[in-house]
Formats: structure tokens, C-alpha cells, sequence
């Protein structure tokens, strides 16, 4: 190589170094900038949040210690379902498997429609094989629960206990193990069955305490954690509720039954549920979000990959655009939660319509490919909560029908017939008449021609479809109303 070549590449060379480490250099004083610029952000909402009183981690929310002889979780079965969790073994000990059936399990009814649970399918379903010749089908269902079901004694047992606290590992954050929940889910299942035995089986006092003991599950839930805690535990609260109808709709509850049920009733709050259910979700994200400021590029994206957030190679963007998107996310929270916030005259009367997850994403930080990846973990996390909010909603407003179907039932004891409207109720069996959470107008109600009645509320879409739920297909978000239907006088009320 000539003299002068050697001259040219060895100036080309230099100046691609220069090049290099001054592109090394803006790229490490770009990454500190936005360490910087996202940390001081963070920190400027965290004191105003916490000065306004917001919980805005985790720890904040971890249930009190509970002495074992007052905490309804320190029972064998819960014991033996954290240590089978944590040893991976499944189905649960003294609770038998409700999935991986060849058989589809049949359903436990249906409030809109007001239908129950269909014994001779839940027979066939459990076993119906092993059957006592000449037996019904409510007899066979509840033998079978009290020899294949322990765990429904010993939650019976606990009952009593006041408080609860889960020998769960929440500090673990996203890695946290949850066996109860699965397991308490098909408790309920099992409990929401005993009601509808008994009931056919004409014994309505055992299935009234069933239904307590699926409202003593449904609030020891609650003191979790966990926004899944508090999806699991609604769904034990509706197994409740569709147990209280199945029982009006057969004239079988008594006076006392029907005062206990509204006694039940009036003390569950699922605004305030949602409330908790929504600030542990918050405090979990910003716990966990933390950790990730602090991983390094490898961490980082196993942990991302391990919980199955996407492929974003997340490892590369600057821990700084992590801070930024604890702001974002605190301020979306913030949203979400103003409605149901307490005034100084009580909870909120009814939650407006807001809008979906993805429309504030949009609104509030656009949609290009650099906001994308510059909110990475809004895009992957915030739109879940439409869905969870609806289920919270639906609840509330099954409670509401129920304290009024409770009412509607001792009036028509007393008078002969259900009213012609809900005011008549007020006020020797109610205080007032509920009003619908999603618009605040009274719950709607009309007569039905065979003596019985509807209640209906608006739903998500904020607008009266008079009394029309949709396709029985249809998901809760997405139907025009929620209906509680109730079937006229049966001969033996």
C-alpha cells in the first residue's frame, strides 16, 4: 500500500473512532438525561400523590397479621392448598377438580335469565355412574358433596373467625403464587351447588348458611391484595347472589333469611372494592416498576419474557422512559379512580361512562411508533382495566337487585303480590329505593304479565334497552341491560 493510501485509511480511521466514541459518548449523556429528566419527574408525582394521601405501593396495602385463632385462612384446607401450591401439585387436597373433564360442567344458572343450576346435569356431571337407585338427583349432588368436598367443612368451621390473612408471598411482586384463588373459586362452585340441593331437596335452612358461608368467603377475599383477588372474590359474591334469587324465585326463604340476606347485602360495597382492587394494581405496578429501573439490560429482559409482556426488546430503551411511564400510569389510575371517590355525602350515587383504556392511551400520548416504544409498559398493562371495571359494576348492580328482590319478596308476603312500583317499598321494607350505579336514576322495574317482575339496569352503555339483555352469548361489557328476572308466585309460597 502506497505512502498516501496508508495516510488516507489511517485518517479514515481515526475519524470513524472519533466518530464512535463521540456517538458512545451522546449515547450514555442521552441514557443519563432521560434517567435524569424521568426520575426527577417520578419523584415530583410521587410527593403530590403521597401529600393528597394516595397508596401508591404495594406494602400499602399487605393485609394486617391476623393470631391463628381469629384468622378464617388458618384451617387445614387453605394450609394444605398453599403447600401444594408451592410444590406445584395439582388438584388441591380434600377438593376434587372441576376442569379437565371430558364433560363440559354445566352451569350454575343465569341472573338475567333467572335460571338454575340443572341437578340432573351436575349428577351425570360428577358422577351420576355411582348414583343410589331411586335417589334424586339433589340427594345424590349433596352425598357426593359431603364425601368428596371436605374443604367445604372446614371453611364452614372457620367461619366464625372475624378476620383473614393468606400465608401469601406478596413482597415476590408479579411472581407472586395465588393457589387459593383457583382452589376458593370452585369452593364457591361447590357451595353455590349445596344451595340449589338443598333447596330442591326442601330443606332451605342448610342452603340459607351456604349462602353465608359464600358471603364469608367473598369478604375474606377481599382483605387480598390483588385486583385478581378481587375479580375471583366477585365471582364468589355472584354465586351468593344467583343462590338468593334461586331461592325468591321457589318462595323457600324466610322472613329472617330475607332480613339476613339485606343485612349481608347492605354492608358489601364494591365500589369501595374496586377502589382497593384498582390501588393494589397501582402499587403493584410501581413496586415492580421500580425494580425494573434498577435491572440491568439482561434482568430486564428476562424479566420481561418471563412475564409474558410481549418481545419489545426492552433491555435497550433507557431506564429513565421507565419513570416516565410510572407517571403516565399513576396519572391513568388517577382517572380511573376519581369517580369513585367518597364525598362528604357518601359513596358516588353512579359511575359515569369514561373513556376505554386505549382512547386515553391515544389521547394523552398518541399512537406513533416512537410513543409506542417510548410507553411501553402503559400499551402492555392499562387495557385490562375496561374489562375489570365492568365486572365490578355488574356486581355492584347484582347487589342493588338483590336487596331489592330481598324487599320485593317480604312485601309480597305481606301484601299478596309484588308492587306496581319499587316506591311502594319504601318505607316499611326499604330505606330507599337503590339507585342504578351507571346513570344514578332509580333501578328500573316493571310487572311481568305471569305475576313476577323484572329489574333491569342501563349497563355500560348508559342508555335503557327496556329490560333487553342482549344474546345469551353476549359479554357483560357489551350487553344493552343487567337483568334480574323474577318468575310469578309458585303454589307452595
Amino acid at each position: 500500500m502506497s505512502p498516501t493510501r496508508r495516510l488516507l485509511l489511517k485518517k479514515i480511521l481515526v475519524r470513524l473512532a472519533f466518530g464512535i466514541a463521540a456517538l458512545a459518548t451522546l449515547t450514555v449523556l442521552f441514557f443519563a438525561e432521560e434517567r435524569w429528566r424521568g426520575r426527577r419527574t417520578w419523584e415530583a408525582y410521587r410527593l403530590a400523590a403521597e401529600a393528597r394521601g394516595e397508596k401508591i405501593w404495594l406494602p400499602d396495602y399487605y393485609p394486617a397479621d391476623v393470631p391463628a385463632a381469629d384468622n378464617y385462612a388458618a384451617n387445614p384446607f387453605i394450609e394444605a392448598v398453599f403447600q401444594k401450591g408451592a410444590d406445584a401439585q395439582t388438584p388441591p387436597p380434600m377438593l376434587p377438580s372441576l376442569t379437565g373433564e371430558k364433560k363440559k360442567r354445566p352451569s350454575l344458572g343465569n341472573i338475567n335469565t333467572g335460571t338454575r343450576p340443572d341437578l340432573q346435569e351436575w349428577r351425570d356431571f360428577l358422577g351420576g355412574e355411582k348414583a343410589s337407585p331411586g335417589s334424586s338427583p339433589a340427594q345424590d349432588v349433596l352425598a357426593w358433596l359431603a364425601t368428596e368436598a371436605p374443604a367445604l367443612q372446614h371453611l364452614r368451621e372457620a367461619g366464625a373467625r372475624r378476620r383473614c390473612h393468606f400465608p401469601t408471598a406478596w413482597e415476590k411482586g408479579y411472581s407472586t403464587m395465588l393457589p387459593h384463588l383457583p382452589a376458593l373459586t370452585t369452593c364457591s362452585v361447590l357451595f353455590r351447588l349445596s344451595v340449589s340441593a338443598n333447596l330442591a331437596a326442601g330443606q332451605p335452612a342448610p342452603a340459607a348458611s351456604e349462602v353465608g358461608h359464600l358471603f364469608r368467603l367473598h369478604t375474606a377475599l377481599c382483605s387480598e391484595p390483588s385486583i385478581i383477588a378481587g375479580l375471583v372474590s366477585n365471582t364468589v359474591l355472584e354465586n351468593a347472589i344467583g343462590a338468593i334469587q334461586e331461592g325468591l324465585a321457589s318462595g323457600q326463604w324466610t322472613e329472617a333469611d330475607l332480613r339476613e340476606f339485606e343485612k349481608q347485602l347492605e354492608a358489601t360495597n364494591l365500589l369501595a372494592d374496586f377502589r382497593r382492587a384498582m390501588g393494589t394494581e397501582r402499587g403493584a405496578f410501581n413496586t415492580e416498576a421500580v425494580r425494573m429501573a434498577s435491572m440491568s439490560g439482561r434482568e430486564l429482559r428476562e424479566f420481561w419474557e418471563a412475564a409474558q409482556l410481549g418481545s419489545l426488546k426492552v433491555a435497550y430503551l433507557p431506564s429513565g422512559w421507565i419513570w416516565q411511564n410510572m407517571v403516565k400510569a399513576n396519572e391513568y389510575y388517577d382517572s380511573v379512580l376519581a369517580p369513585y371517590r367518597p364525598t362528604e355525602a357518601g359513596e358516588p350515587e353512579f359511575i359515569p361512562a369514561r373513556p376505554s383504556a386505549d382512547s386515553w392511551i391515544r389521547a394523552h400520548l398518541g399512537t406513533s411508533g416512537f410513543q409506542s416504544a417510548y410507553y411501553f409498559l402503559l400499551n402492555a398493562l392499562l387495557p385490562a382495566t375496561d374489562t375489570c371495571e365492568a365486572n365490578f359494576l355488574t356486581v355492584q348492580t347484582r347487589v342493588l337487585q338483590a336487596r331489592l328482590g330481598c324487599a320485593l319478596e317480604r312485601y309480597r308476603k305481606a301484601k299478596g303480590l309484588f308492587p306496581e312500583k319499587l316506591e311502594s317499598l319504601v318505607p316499611e321494607f326499604l330505606a330507599a329505593v337503590p339507585k342504578d350505579i351507571c346513570d344514578g336514576q332509580p333501578m328500573r322495574y316493571r310487572r311481568t304479565e305471569d305475576g313476577g317482575y323484572l329489574l333491569w339496569s342501563v349497563a355500560m352503555n348508559r342508555k335503557d334497552d327496556g329490560g333487553n339483555a342482549g344474546a345469551p352469548d353476549v359479554r357483560r361489557p357489551e350487553q344493552p341491560d343487567w337483568l334480574w328476572r323474577m318468575p310469578g308466585p309458585v303454589a307452595d309460597r
